[in-house]
């Protein structure tokens, strides 16, 4: 199963976006603060309306109770095997059933996962066990790879039986998969009819934890702007150019000043 990064229905492009709204629209202040603290966790929970300042410490406090725990697995090693467990717990406790355009906050509160928001958790506890990764964007998946010592590990949060990969060769296949095209909206799950166009630009970069939380808010902008939502779109966009400013978020820039 693969995630979903912005499939943009044309059905609900629009005349009367305005120019130059560059200028993100902050939803309270606990989001505005969030961006000026640079903390991707809490930029990632601030694009929830409802999460302020005491759920944000809630959800930390429940991050840290969950690496706690791993780190008592860990027993002051870092290894493939440790790894290994962080993901299958995770995955049991944490991630229940897969939905596109969720929000870190829905998979903390709810149960519910993306790929990206997946990753993003993967990607908060291991840099709380110390442990190396990196984060690999494509046209519609994200996925990360860690690295201990001079072992790697393929962490694909959208398959919770097989998606902890650590044969170079599977590891270099699954990378492979994503490199060849093989992302059609129909292999997405994403929710696209006969009147819908993709946008891809055979994307293949390696992202940090804070443009992670770029591609939230522009999975959410295009969320918005399928649904009518401009303004809100708009804004979204915005934000996710402040924290990602990419060729991706840019050129769907163009797309809705155009329109």
């Amino acid at each position: 199963m693969k995630g979903f990064i912005g499939i943009l229905l044309i059905s609900f492009l629009a005349a009367g976006i305005a120019h130059g709204q560059d200028t993100p629209l902050f939803h309270s202040a606990f989001e505005e603060s969030a961006f000026t603290s640079g903390d991707p966790i809490q930029i990632l929970l601030a694009s929830d309306h409802q999460v302020d300042h005491n759920k944000y410490s809630a959800y930390r406090d429940e991050i840290e109770q969950l690496v706690l725990k791993l780190k008592n697995k860990q027993r002051g090693k870092k290894n493939i095997a440790l790894i290994e467990k962080a993901f299958y717990y995770t995955h049991r406790k944490n991630l229940d059933w897969y939905e596109n355009y969720v929000t870190l906050s829905d998979l903390l509160q709810k149960g519910k996962y993306d790929c990206l928001t997946g990753t993003a958790l993967y990607a908060i506890i291991l840099t709380e066990l110390d442990v190396e990764y990196s984060i690999y964007e494509f046209d519609f998946h994200v996925f990360l790879v860690a690295k201990v010592n001079e072992d790697s590990v393929l962490l694909e949060s959208t398959d919770p039986y097989y998606g902890f990969v650590k044969r170079s060769d599977e590891i270099s296949e699954h990378i492979a998969q994503y490199l060849t095209g093989d992302q059609s909206p129909e292999n997405s799950k994403a929710p696209v009819g006969s009147n819908a166009s993709q946008y891809s630009s055979h994307i293949n970069n390696r992202i940090t934890l804070n443009e992670l939380a770029g591609l939230q808010y522009f999975n959410l902008a295009i969320n918005a702007f399928n649904q009518g939502q401009v303004e809100l779109a708009t804004s979204l966009l915005n934000k996710a150019n402040l924290l990602y400013p990419s060729h991706r978020i840019k050129e769907i820039q163009k797309v809705f000043a155009d329109r």
